[in-house]
């Protein structure tokens, strides 16, 4: 991972972040439905996180902050058109720790595998409703679309989701429409020494 953050000055970004996303594997592609709630970038990132943190802490050990990547949820998220536009939405990749999901120790991997997607995706669902979000210019609360949660089964689905949501990076040649969620140690330590 320090090695993506090292090519930032590369000359063509988008592909090298291709590159990079495409040596991951994900497990889970997540959609964020922006438009009508005026939903700032800042937040949209916040409630990720919060999410993500929230999923960490339900299905792994209490010491998941001390874990590599591998060993535990994070992801990445892109967002997509412009804000104006009224379509503005944000993809997410995630990726699942199966080894690491504390109470996952019998049974067959593929069953165990279906009913932990089925498990973290309905905690990942419950988190982003149960965070609050005030509109704006009422400052009522107000009630979010549900994630749009779809699972990725192998790499070939992973590489697609990869390339789908990194499709229109770059045409400013910069990146400021992306992020990281759950910024596990290794790849924050990456991030902090070249960015």
């Amino acid at each position: 991972m320090s090695s993506y953050f090292g090519s930032m000055a590369a000359p063509n970004l988008k592909e090298e972040l291709q590159r990079w996303l495409l040596s991951n594997r994900w497990h889970l592609h997540i959609t964020v439905q922006i438009e009508g709630f005026k939903l700032e970038d800042q937040e949209v990132e916040q409630r990720l996180r919060q999410v993500c943190f929230d999923v960490n802490r339900t299905f792994l050990p209490s010491r998941f902050k001390k874990y590599d990547a591998s060993d535990v949820f994070w992801g990445i998220g892109v967002f997509e058109h412009e804000m104006r536009g009224g379509t503005r939405h944000c993809h997410t990749m995630w990726h699942v720790p199966f080894g690491k999901i504390k109470y996952a120790k019998h049974g067959d991997a593929e069953t165990k595998s279906k009913f932990w997607v089925a498990q973290i995706c309905n905690q990942i669902q419950t988190s982003w409703r149960m965070l609050a979000s005030l509109n704006p210019t009422s400052f009522r609360q107000r009630t979010l679309k549900p994630l749009h949660i779809q699972s990725l089964h192998s790499q070939p689905d992973s590489n697609s989701v990869a390339i789908y949501d990194s499709k229109k990076l770059g045409d400013s040649n910069q990146y400021t429409d992306w992020f990281v969620i759950g910024e596990p140690k290794r790849l924050a330590s990456a991030k902090s020494r070249t960015l």
